[in-house]
């Protein structure tokens, strides 16, 4: 099994990203994984940030 660094920086490109437009975690993980092909970033890193941001706790 194939273990992720932890992306601190990941709620920044989600932010990012959903300035664009809405979009769910999947399309998220998938414009990352486009634009910034060396991140290491996984579905659940992305939901995580989400849920911080929602929560507004960061």
């Amino acid at each position: 099994m194939k273990k992720f660094k932890q992306i601190h920086h990941a709620p920044a490109f989600v932010l990012l990203f959903l300035s664009e437009g809405p979009s769910y975690g999947l399309d998220l993980q998938k414009k990352m994984t486009e634009l910034i092909p060396n991140s290491k970033i996984d579905c659940a890193a992305i939901y995580r940030s989400l849920k911080s941001l929602e929560n507004g706790s960061l």
